[in-house]
């Protein structure tokens, strides 16, 4: 028995100083920040600024997790004190890390914590993450729920009080000029949050592109938010300050968070905190699978990486805090493990753009559902003009003698950035990839595996 006590003791010190290692610790924008920081949120305050209603999150975290105080104490940032003592009536101490995590046009990364505040870090592999940011919190008191992306770049947001934000909007122009010196955050992620009028009552919000949307027509996008019960609803951006959420009734799953999978699927989080997916590409008019089940892991986000397998903020209760962890299969009941227990010689990662399947822009698309591309003029040129298997590999092979430059600045791809010639160059080697290896897979697999849904995973739409 005192074996098996220290060897809990030991390995709960290893989960912890592992969990900080991958999500990086945090650094603030002046010397006292941290301090103030920590000391803000260890004192309960948040939840003496209004009087926060229950949720369908709320329920489920203390359903699923009713015997793990500390992990409600930890991880919602209007924890109430008197409800967070320990065995001794003293307040549990809180933990300050990542609950939600996005990536935003310039490839850096914002994250909401769990004292409801935005930080930031400019790469993945960053040791700290920064912040927390200037302005915050919606009307300086609510912590957030979560942050996403419109098509234009503008940051949405839902506060604790279940009402949806937007940052002050930039025009999509300015924003596509925007330069940010290296290391510090863009100023639009900085301004004052507004409320968006007839968008309360929800926990969570999507942007969904439509096919059709352009620079100037954005008529057929719509924003997808979960009720406070759970369900799902959608409205017309055009409509979003105007027109109230349409209920979707085809479905009655209920869930706390969705996103797409890089097929266009609709997965989601159910009230289990296991992953789900929607049955067809056609959200509105399919339904969760529950058939195949959720993923056995319990997450609290989600995340693709450029090599198709997802990252997610894996919930461990024993700690009250939340680990990252990847998927080491692309397919999303493929199991999420501990980052140091994956084989990083055969494991396809970011650091190797030879093995992306995704990029920057998939990844923001999956996460967030906007389709920036449309709106700041760094669309994938190859999707532009629907250029087939042949015209890729003649691409590829006019790279050698310099023709590629000349082919694109006559289709108007490039200026004189160089970044711009790097973003080309690159997603012609992930079409290649996609082309050489992915396909390959597939049609090997389809002959010998039934789980069609497995290979639908992996397909190249």
């Amino acid at each position: 028995m005192n074996n098996d006590i220290i060897f809990l003791v030991i390995g709960g010190l290893i989960l912890i100083i592992l969990g900080f290692s991958y999500f990086g610790s945090f650094k603030s924008n002046d010397k006292n920040a941290d301090k103030n920081a920590l000391e803000h949120f260890g004192d309960y305050e948040m939840s003496l600024q209004y009087n926060y209603p229950t949720t369908i999150y709320e329920t489920s975290l203390n359903t699923i997790f009713k015997d793990f105080k500390n992990l409600q104490c930890n991880i919602l940032p209007i924890s109430v004190k008197s409800k967070c003592l320990d065995t001794s009536g003293i307040p549990i101490t809180r933990s300050l890390y990542p609950v939600h995590i996005i990536k935003v046009f310039d490839g850096s990364f914002l994250a909401v914590f769990n004292d409801g505040q935005i930080y930031y870090k400019t790469t993945f592999q960053d040791k700290f993450w920064n912040g927390p940011l200037d302005n915050s919190l919606p009307e300086d008191i609510y912590p957030l729920r979560m942050i996403s992306l419109m098509a234009d770049g503008s940051l949405l947001g839902v506060g604790f009080n279940n009402q949806l934000y937007k940052k002050t909007p930039i025009p999509s122009a300015t924003l596509a000029q925007t330069n940010t010196p290296q290391g510090t955050v863009n100023p639009i992620f900085t301004t004052k949050w507004q409320s968006v009028p007839k968008s309360s009552g929800i926990i969570y919000i999507l942007y969904n592109s439509a096919p059709s949307s352009t620079q100037t027509n954005i008529s057929n996008d719509l924003l997808i938010a979960i009720n406070t019960a759970g369900m799902l609803m959608y409205k017309l951006v055009n409509s979003m300050a105007t027109a109230s959420f349409t209920p979707l009734t085809n479905d009655a799953f209920k869930v706390l968070k969705i996103y797409f999978d890089k097929n266009g699927y609709m997965l989601g989080i159910g009230t289990d905190f296991k992953l789900y997916k929607k049955t067809t590409r056609d959200w509105q008019n399919s339904v969760f699978d529950t058939t195949s089940g959720g993923n056995p892991i319990l997450v609290n986000d989600i995340m693709y990486d450029n090599d198709g397998k997802l990252f997610g903020l894996v919930i461990i209760p024993t700690l009250g805090l939340l680990e990252l962890q990847k998927q080491n299969q692309v397919y999303y009941l493929s199991k999420f493990v501990p980052l140091e227990l994956i084989n990083v010689s055969s494991d396809t990662s970011s650091s190797s753009s030879n093995n992306n399947v995704m990029t920057d822009l998939d990844v923001i698309k999956a996460k967030t559902g906007a389709d920036i591309s449309k709106q700041i003029n760094v669309s994938d040129p190859l999707l532009a003009d629907n250029i087939d298997v042949n015209a890729v590999s003649t691409l590829l092979k006019y790279e050698s003698n310099g023709e590629l430059r000349s082919f694109c600045k006559n289709k108007g791809y490039l200026n004189n950035a160089n970044y711009e010639n790097y973003e080309l160059l690159n997603n012609l080697e992930v079409q290649a990839s996609k082309i050489s290896k992915l396909n390959n897979v597939i049609n090997g697999l389809i002959s010998t595996d039934p789980d069609k849904m497995k290979i639908q995973e992996l397909s190249v739409s």
